[in-house]
């Protein structure tokens, strides 16, 4: 169960990482890619199954709470100390190619919440639990006044049935890309399904071959 986490929780990083800064991700991986050389590799996301209702809802009373204290903190003042709202020992926080983790989370200035008439949705506009229910996804909307002012992407993990947040991303946009079921972290069913479309492609590449072979001896 611990190495099941702690790959989810890399995976979330190295996703985060990537869309801050190429060259802190590729830093990361290699890391990661080092300490989990020796354990467990959990196997592909086959089927992307939606846990049960109550377990959503388990999931997401916290998550919500999470994420209203961060707002409380981070809109507050400059330099806030957000680090009550995430699992501080692995915790990261985004804002373009801005990336900040462990103890610095005490100290964080976010352009979002500080805009003046900046208000965070009650709701998040999506939440989906993992599979495993070992993590979870929402997106926020922050509007100010009539518009949208951005959003947050927003992960969180459980450590001994404690959701908190394990990373959030400030965006400009909804993210285009839809989030969708998945198993242990975002857009590992997609990318199953992705793997098995090349080996069929190649497969079918290999048979027209074969078929041209044949046909031309004839």
């Amino acid at each position: 169960m611990t190495h099941s986490i702690a790959s989810a929780r890399a995976g979330l990083a190295a996703i985060a990482l990537s869309m801050a800064s190429p060259t802190l991700a590729q830093a990361w991986i290699g890391q990661i890619a080092g300490e989990a050389a020796g354990n467990h590799t959990p196997g592909p996301c086959r089927r992307a199954d939606p846990p049960p209702p109550e377990a959503v809802a388990e999931a997401r009373a916290p998550a919500l709470a999470a994420m209203r204290l961060y707002w409380e903190r981070a809109s507050a003042a400059d330099a806030a100390d957000v680090s009550a709202a995430f699992h501080v020992r692995y915790g990261n926080w985004v804002s373009g190619k801005t990336l900040v983790g462990g103890e610095a989370l005490r100290s964080i200035t976010d352009p979002l919440a500080r805009r003046a008439g900046a208000a965070l949705a009650a709701e998040p506009s999506i939440f989906i639990l993992a599979s495993d229910r070992r993590s979870a996804r929402g997106i926020w909307r922050v509007d100010a006044g009539d518009a949208a002012a951005g959003y947050y992407v927003a992960d969180f993990g459980s450590e001994r049935h404690v959701w908190k947040l394990d990373r959030i991303e400030i965006v400009d946009e909804m993210p285009r890309t839809e989030i969708t079921q998945y198993c242990r972290q975002p857009g590992d069913f997609e990318a199953f399904q992705e793997v098995l479309a090349q080996r069929q492609a190649r497969r079918d590449a290999e048979h027209a071959a074969e078929e041209a072979r044949r046909a031309a001896r004839h």
